[in-house]
């Protein structure tokens, strides 16, 4: 039951938070997934909704979501401020969401 919830809450983001009879579902009831491809999922919808500055792939065919985990913020001297596509590996420019540059 829990699982196809989640699936419904990965695939539309408007169900989030995933709830049952009204409530908020606790998220230690979603842990008992912990390790299963689903849950993968549902953790990475969760940084993605959760991410306050979304950067998605600048390449139009792809528009994958880029997670924190895929950026370099370019902390040392003449360093991109880039995020790696996890699925294309293209860079997208952090600054202005265009191709690296």
């Amino acid at each position: 039951c829990i699982e196809a919830l989640l699936n419904k809450v990965i695939a539309d983001a408007r169900l989030f938070p995933p709830r049952c009879c009204g409530q908020n579902i606790d998220p230690e009831k979603v842990r008992i997934l912990q390790g299963s491809s689903i849950m993968a999922a549902y953790n990475e919808k969760y940084g993605e909704l959760a991410d306050t500055n979304k950067i998605f792939c600048h390449v139009p065919d792809c528009s994958t979501y880029i997670s924190k985990q895929h950026r370099s913020m370019g902390m040392e001297l003449g360093s991109v401020r880039g995020a790696t596509c996890p699925q294309c590996k293209s860079v997208t420019c952090v600054d202005c969401k265009g191709p690296k540059h």
